[in-house]
């Protein structure tokens, strides 16, 4: 009795088991982030049964859109940060129970010297 071993490593029409893997995460991983970012819009057996070029389209425009959304983002998020800070310090200094009085409006106040220097105890 023969017996036939068809061990390939590469197959001819099919995908490896490392690459089947791969692609099954990859595809799943899609999948989720449309449905996800699509806020309501897609349901998960939908977006599966889609086809291919339809899906790449919409995970394209997907996040294109959140790329255009955090590009628009990323420079007001400092600027409002700052201007907050601003905003506390200016409202700091204004405050009476916060804010210290400046030397200069300060009044002098002479501390009284009970201790006498160089005369010694008053006499009586």
């Amino acid at each position: 009795m023969k017996k036939y071993k068809f061990l390939l490593l590469q197959t001819f029409f099919s995908l490896t088991n490392e690459q089947a893997a791969e692609y099954r995460a990859g595809l799943f991983k899609q999948i989720h982030e449309i449905v996800f970012h699509g806020k309501g819009g897609y349901d998960w057996d939908t977006i599966y049964n889609f086809p291919i070029w339809l899906r790449k389209f919409t995970w394209k425009q997907i996040n294109d859109y959140h790329k255009e959304q955090n590009s628009q983002n990323s420079g007001t998020s400092t600027n409002d940060i700052n201007r907050a800070k601003d905003i506390l310090q200016k409202a700091q200094s204004n405050d009476p129970r916060t804010s210290k009085p400046s030397p200069q409006s300060r009044p002098k106040i002479n501390i009284p010297d009970f201790i006498t220097s160089k005369g010694g105890a008053s006499k009586k």
